[in-house]
């Protein structure tokens, strides 16, 4: 038995370019009872030769090559497959974390027996090399109740999702290849399992690089075609089902009406912006 062991996936498209900085920011961690699981997805820069000069001095890697390439979402899923244990990280080949991250977001979640989902505070930055500034997003729902957690969680910010989960509740979800944002169904329906919980002190550093939709999709899943109203209604679709599929119909309502009311309210906004750009 080994109940602290922390499981972090690291799904990688080719990203050499960032993922030195984020690898070692991991493999830094003051709490060292890990598993670094790395998924790489068909990439064709450097990224297979960055991670295997890894392997000889760091056995806590686990590494994955994908031959033909899979949709983001499936990658994500995999590395999640592979976890060991009892804790799992999500964490992108392009962020970084502070140096106490995975202790102090461990320590607090093991204290609350109800929560899923432990996330500290949330720096958005342009380089890989700077620590950026603070973002402040409310996500924390620990004192609602299952539907009003389900509909806060409905937020196009998923900055949380790479904080720590509880493998065992995080398996329970399915995650479907959402090509809008595969993230934003999978929250709703996480937040009907249990409670997301604010930790201060742990600092994750978010590369925030503009992309337009279209971008956004070639990168990950290799598809140069992109319809953004096709999109949409799939977003609006998976997010009902996966709530459907972890409480049942009203909790999908639920998670549906909410992610509909947010981008009628957000229609406005991306109007004026795309009118005045």
């Amino acid at each position: 038995m080994n109940p602290d062991l922390v499981s972090i996936g690291l799904p990688v498209r080719n990203g050499a370019s960032y993922l030195r900085a984020a690898l070692e920011s991991i493999r830094a961690q003051s709490h060292r009872n890990i598993e670094i699981i790395i998924s790489d997805n068909a990439s064709t820069d450097n990224t297979h030769e960055l991670v295997t000069s890894y392997l000889d001095c760091d056995t806590r890697i686990k590494y994955y090559r994908h031959t033909d390439l899979i949709p983001v979402a499936d990658n994500f899923a995999f590395v999640l497959q592979q976890a060991s244990g009892n804790f799992f990280m999500w964490a992108a080949h392009d962020d970084r974390r502070s140096v106490d991250y995975v202790e102090l977001l461990l320590a607090s979640l093991k204290g609350s027996s109800d929560s899923i989902l432990s996330f500290g505070d949330f720096y958005s930055t342009s380089s890989i090399d700077a620590n950026g500034s603070l973002v402040s997003f409310d996500f924390e729902n620990k004192g609602l109740k299952q539907l009003q957690r389900v509909s806060k969680a409905c937020n196009p910010m998923c900055g949380h999702l790479y904080g720590l989960w509880k493998t065992k509740d995080l398996r329970s979800i399915p995650i479907y290849p959402c090509k809008w944002a595969w993230d934003q169904p999978l929250m709703p329906a996480a937040a009907y399992i249990g409670t997301f919980i604010y930790t201060p002190g742990p600092r994750f550093y978010y590369l925030s690089r503009a992309k337009t939709h279209s971008e956004r999709a070639l990168y990950q899943d290799g598809k140069s075609n992109f319809n953004k109203y096709l999109c949409l209604l799939e977003l609006f679709y998976y997010t009902f089902l996966a709530s459907f599929k972890v409480g049942g119909l009203v909790a999908g309502l639920c998670a549906l009406i909410s992610m509909v009311s947010l981008h009628i309210m957000n229609f406005p906004k991306h109007f004026l912006a795309k009118l005045f750009r």
